[in-house]
């Protein structure tokens, strides 16, 4: 069967799959069934569609396993703690606060914590981090050996939330942050292709200058961004020490209209859509034309190897970026 009957076949699929959904309930069809999926020789239990927590894991053991006995740790933008659990058993002794507006996601974090031996449930905050002032009782400023926000800068003003979370650190303490490189990822090119769809340049323009304005903030990896500049305003020159490194990552689909779906996990569902409208399918359908006319603007590729789980898959680039931004303690006086 050509590319086209296959593209073809799979937007017929994901206009009936998706039609009459609203946009959460989108989201999570794209996320539930196309991310997490179960691997039948148990190598991969739960994520056999990306490769991102694999890929970040061991460098957060790293950062985790360093931390002292009896470590204060800050959870910001949190969800349910999935991705910090993955390396949870490197911390010795910590107490972790939960900063996260969803009440459902973080009673699932605080049964987690109860059932860890390392671990013990500060205060639970159900609110962003820019509402952080109205509790700051209960995360004093200088208060944390570490703050940590994994796939959550994207829903916050990002310069604000990364001064309050320094605020939070103790002298020696780190901020560590987790991101996609949308711009060349398929998340992001889902968006802006669904504005050039829709013929709605300037939200193309928008969004585009949204995903170049992280690289702006965090400098090229090695590079020293904007937000150096702003911390060392603050704080002076000498009172952090900054690192950013690409992680490479990747999505994984046994369709290519899986992979189109990928791009529904970001703010794809909620753009252009009216508060009690239902989610329109060509936003994933379109993007599907354009993967099919365009499959090295996501590095579309086969995966061959007959030893992994993911043998005969496609996949399409998914980049992560690790920043680490350590307070000195030589802070202005």
């Amino acid at each position: 069967m050509d590319i086209s009957s296959v593209i073809a076949q799979e937007k017929d699929r994901i206009a009936k799959t998706y039609n009459g959904l609203n946009p959460q309930q989108a989201y999570d069809r794209a996320y539930y069934e196309n991310l997490i999926t179960y691997d039948p020789q148990g190598q991969l239990p739960t994520f056999l569609g990306t490769d991102q927590r694999d890929a970040i894991k061991p460098l957060l053991d790293e950062i985790f396993s360093a931390l002292p006995e009896g470590a204060v740790i800050g959870d910001f933008g949190a969800g349910d703690g999935q991705t910090f659990a993955l390396s949870a058993e490197s911390i010795k002794k910590a107490t972790v606060h939960i900063v996260e507006p969803s009440q459902e996601a973080t009673g699932r974090y605080e049964q987690f914590i109860s059932k860890s031996s390392n671990l013990e449930h500060g205060h639970t905050i159900n609110a962003g981090i820019e509402e952080l002032k109205e509790h700051s009782s209960l995360i004093p400023d200088k208060s944390l050996d570490l703050a940590v926000c994994i796939h959550a800068i994207y829903f916050f003003d990002e310069e604000q939330a990364i001064s309050t979370m320094f605020d939070k650190l103790k002298p020696d303490g780190k901020l560590v942050m987790v991101y996609a490189d949308e711009f060349t990822g398929t998340t992001g090119q889902a968006v802006l292709n669904y504005m050039r769809f829709t013929q709605d340049n300037e939200s193309h323009e928008n969004f585009k200058r949204e995903y170049l304005n992280r690289e702006r903030l965090f400098g090229p990896q090695d590079g020293q961004g904007q937000i150096v500049q702003t911390l060392s305003q603050k704080y002076g020159e000498e009172a952090l020490k900054f690192s950013s490194q690409a992680v490479p990552s990747r999505f994984y689909s046994n369709t290519i209209g899986g992979i189109a779906e990928f791009g529904n996990i970001t703010a794809l569902p909620y753009v252009k859509q009216d508060e009690d409208s239902l989610f329109a399918p060509e936003k994933i359908t379109s993007y599907l034309d354009f993967i099919g006319e365009n499959p090295a603007a996501i590095d579309l590729q086969s995966v061959y190897d007959p030893d992994s789980p993911r043998h005969g898959m496609l996949s399409s680039r998914q980049d992560q970026r690790l920043v680490v931004i350590e307070k000195t303690g030589a802070e202005l006086g």
